[in-house]
């Protein structure tokens, strides 16, 4: 696995934690509600929803990099494992096999 599409995995992985960490705040926050004040819940709740956004977007970016990291990859591994013989024509299952 190349460098990049392992700091984009890791990446996701670490986004993917924190969002999750915050939604746990969040999903605790609705689940004791009833010990908070209107005000006080309303403020709690909307004190995590910009961190929880901003990480789902961040976890949304690593994703799209992830994915095209990938799709480059494999592609270039396509096209280096079956390439054709420019002599014969015949396809070649690695390009140390083409003339």
């Amino acid at each position: 696995m190349n460098n990049d599409v392992l700091t984009a995995q890791t990446e996701c992985l670490r986004t993917i934690d924190q969002w999750e960490g915050l939604i746990k705040r969040l999903k605790t926050l609705v689940h004791e509600q009833e010990s908070y004040a209107p005000d006080a819940f309303a403020a709690s709740v909307d004190g995590l929803m910009p961190e929880i956004i901003r990480r789902g977007k961040g976890f949304i970016s690593w994703a799209q990099i992830l994915v095209q990291l990938k799709s480059d990859h494999d592609g270039e591994r396509r096209t280096s494992q079956t390439t054709t013989d420019v002599d014969t024509g015949q396809k070649a299952d690695n390009a140390d096999d083409v003339r």
